[in-house]
């Protein structure tokens, strides 16, 4: 009995060894049953969430090499899903191909009716955690203290009895009033972000891609001037996230306005509640706080980037492309000049795709390697019942471009009589 081993940690918080010491009970179950376990084919994921099979590309790798072992080890089955969906796909994959998954902490097998039963509850584990640390932070905001990312014009102070609160950082308390004086007194959001840039204001910490230098952007600016915590007012629970289980991503969704928490704190105000107000109703007019049409999507949109500065290049214009750095956030982030004609960059482009990516030897090379997964999977349909050759093997050495399992390298033998037949109809 050949066995693979999975493990799986969600977060660092735990010990290090976890993922090491699931491996070693698996170990332990295997070898007092005499079977041997694939070495290749034991894996770990370590700070990785259950929640949906498609962030674990290892363990997707594992499921696709199924054809190399006879049972999957875990520890329990929460390390395989914590999802119903995830955990019925796993044992549905496993059930077509006569192989077994089995949970060492219990002993179970993952076609028991056990097994699913603890599916359930380890989904219900994932909704019980949602609300357990929505409970948590709810009642830091009732008490006045921190329940998030810490805003630009304030920091962090301990305060007794655990946890932290906001104070204001005069420093940069004194860059966000210049922002409100200015924007009011008619510059422009990217006018802003030029100056700051260009003056050395350090930026707010950068929500991702730390390689790239912090920079202000008109963007962030945007969001500090819409900010009620400027005018003393806290705003809590006004959106939330909900990831896409297909996906792996987070999509932010607005609360309806009746479940938002406010609580004034005027020991917070940067600027006085007027000018706030004042400042939102100049964005309005100018059009600035909700953009009326998506932006245009180009080709090569969300492809290109900076070679100078590691920002976007994107369409600037109809005609050109450019470094978008360099017009958002102006020269002091990036120098580079550089303009493209539309026509000229997606034409050397797809070019290069078509000479180098698509030339008729690789697409010989990938529709070959597609065949013969396809004809695996079937195989291991076969091996059910040896005796009943499934039609679609026929049908898919049929249309192959290269019979007999022949690849790229070996396609000047001849067609088989059937293969030149369809060939002929598809010319006709």
């Amino acid at each position: 009995m050949r066995a693979a081993i999975y493990a799986r940690m969600s977060t660092d918080k735990q010990s290090a060894d976890s993922p090491a010491d699931q491996i070693a009970r698996c170990r332990e179950f295997a070898k007092a049953r005499c079977w041997c376990v694939v070495e290749e084919l034991v894996i770990e994921d370590a700070g990785i969430s259950g929640a949906s099979r498609h962030e674990r590309p290892q363990f997707l790798e594992l499921m696709a090499r199924i054809a190399e072992w006879d049972t999957l080890l875990c520890w329990d089955f929460s390390r395989l899903a914590r999802n119903e969906e995830d955990l019925a796909w796993t044992a549905n994959r496993l059930a077509s191909a006569r192989k077994n998954a089995i949970a060492v902490s219990t002993g179970r097998p993952i076609h028991d009716l056990g097994a699913r039963i603890e599916g359930v509850i380890s989904a219900e584990y994932l909704c019980k955690l949602k609300l357990d640390t929505h409970r948590g932070l709810l009642g830091r905001a009732e008490r006045g203290l921190a329940t998030g990312g810490l805003a630009y014009g304030y920091r962090s102070e301990q305060v007794e009895g655990g946890g932290s609160r906001w104070v204001i950082d005069p420093e940069q308390a004194a860059v966000v009033r210049s922002l409100f004086q200015r924007y009011l007194a008619g510059e422009g959001l990217k006018e802003l972000a030029h100056s700051l840039n260009a003056r050395g204001v350090p930026p707010p910490r950068p929500r991702a891609n730390h390689e790239r230098r912090p920079s202000w952007s008109p963007s962030a600016i945007r969001e500090m001037l819409l900010n009620p915590v400027y005018k003393g007012e806290v705003v809590w629970i006004r959106s939330e996230w909900i990831k896409d289980h297909e996906t792996g991503r987070k999509r932010r969704f607005e609360r309806p306005e009746s479940e938002w928490i406010r609580r004034e704190v005027p020991e917070l105000a940067i600027v006085e509640p007027a000018t706030s107000e004042a400042v939102c109703a100049e964005l309005a007019r100018r059009g600035g706080i909700r953009a009326s049409a998506p932006p245009r999507r180009s080709l090569l949109s969300g492809l290109l980037v900076c070679a100078t500065c590691g920002g976007g290049f994107t369409a600037v214009s109809t005609e050109f492309y450019a470094c978008s750095w360099r017009r958002n956030r102006g020269e002091a982030v990036c120098a580079t000049k550089l303009l493209v004609k539309k026509p000229e960059l997606e034409g050397r482009i797809l070019g290069a795709l078509t000479d180098h990516v698509l030339s008729p030897a690789n697409v010989r090379y990938a529709v070959d390697r597609a065949f013969r997964r396809v004809k695996a999977g079937l195989s291991q349909v076969d091996e059910v019942a040896p005796r009943q050759r499934s039609p679609r093997l026929d049908e898919i050495e049929e249309f192959s471009p290269f019979p007999h399992g022949r690849g790229p390298e070996s396609t000047s033998g001849r067609r088989g009589s059937r293969g030149r037949s369809r060939a002929g109809a598809a010319g006709d």
